[in-house]
């Protein structure tokens, strides 16, 4: 498992900064990992993922909680995003 950070000040946790989790599937290059990160939005979050998903499929977690399934189509930012997997993501 590896775990991204984000560079935070403690007044932008104190603004309701939101902890992430993207459960990505392995590919030919890379294995399957989880990657943990916090934003300020699911914008903020879909910004991040998009640095780690490299066109693979994974599943966003909002603390904990599966928010929806997706994955990156297009080098333009088109996003496939679906209803989270019935079996919590894992």
């Amino acid at each position: 498992m590896r775990a991204f950070v984000q560079s935070l000040s403690l007044a932008s946790l104190e603004a309701g900064m939101a902890d992430y989790s993207l459960r990505c599937s392995g590919s030919q290059d890379i294995g399957a990992e989880e990657i943990h990160f916090s934003a300020l939005s699911f914008d903020g979050a879909l910004n991040l993922a998009k640095k780690h998903l490299n066109g693979r499929q994974a599943v966003l977690l909002e603390d904990g909680r599966p928010i929806c399934s997706m994955q990156m189509v297009s080098e333009t930012g088109a996003w496939l995003i679906g209803r989270p997997p019935l079996d919590n993501g894992s």
